[in-house]
């Protein structure tokens, strides 16, 4: 899949990844900040003039190395949710709706079971991940193995493997912030304490944010909504009867944080 630092979306946190739907985004606007590859091991990498990443295989063997990417920018989203929610008609079970801050993009280098010859591991230059503003998934070729230090000569997985190099386990870590119902009940009634509309990006302008814009996985996943609808839905906006209000989940590949203000 791919993930957007900085997307809504909307995903059971007893499921996360299951069928995660994105319901807005900021179109155009570059907040994810992304970063050189890390070993837990801190095997070092020399940055080649092409941009590829090259560490020793001695150094990396048995190890793990991520490319991480991250924004903390959420202040834009808490100014606006209400006007995102009230156009999609979500009236409940608001700690399904994440914020996401992060992902990490993790190779994990297996062990060999018979001692490889002397060689090296090369990692595609971090822009290689970027398909577009804040997005990011696998490039096709993210690594391989060489004998040749200049990464001249690479290694095809039966090669590789046939010479002893451990296999390359690919894995990806999302992380997210998730807000309660009395969060974005406290904010509504700030910001309309402070003469603005919660139903409008109103705030988000006076703050200068840049503006969230519904995504087109949302508009097919909400496509009864209409404004007649939602004029009617106002009056119960805030029911939280039947609220679920989750623990913070943390799993292989999801780590949630849920934030009370």
């Amino acid at each position: 899949m791919t993930v957007k630092p900085g997307a809504i979306i909307a995903c059971s946190l007893d499921y996360p990844l299951e069928d995660p739907v994105e319901i807005a985004v900021l179109p155009n606007e570059n907040s994810a900040f992304i970063y050189n590859w890390e070993s837990s091991e801190e095997a070092v990498g020399v940055v080649m003039e092409d941009g590829w990443t090259r560490f020793n295989s001695d150094d990396v063997l048995n190890n793990s190395i991520w490319l991480p990417i991250d924004t903390l920018y959420y202040e834009p989203w808490l100014s606006q949710a209400n006007h995102i929610f009230r156009h999609l008609r979500i009236t409940s079970s608001f700690g399904d709706y994440v914020f996401v801050t992060a992902a990490h993009f993790e190779l994990n280098i297996l062990a060999s079971t018979e001692k490889p010859p002397t060689g090296f591991l090369f990692l595609c230059p971090p822009e290689d991940f970027e398909t577009g503003s804040s997005s990011f998934r696998w490039p096709v070729c993210a690594a391989y193995w060489s004998l040749d230090p200049s990464g001249a000569g690479r290694l095809t997985l039966e090669e590789a493997t046939r010479l002893g190099f451990p296999a390359l386990d690919c894995t990806t870590e999302i992380y997210g912030y998730y807000w309660d119902t009395n969060v974005y009940e406290g904010l509504r009634k700030f910001h309309r304490a402070k003469g603005f509309d919660p139903d409008t990006q109103d705030v988000a302008r006076h703050l200068r944010h840049p503006l969230y814009q519904l995504s087109s996985e949302s508009t097919s996943q909400f496509a009864h909504v209409n404004e007649g609808d939602l004029e009617a839905a106002e009056e119960g906006y805030w029911d939280t009867e039947n609220e679920d209000e989750s623990d913070d989940l943390k799993t292989e590949t999801w780590a949630g944080e849920h934030v009370s203000e």
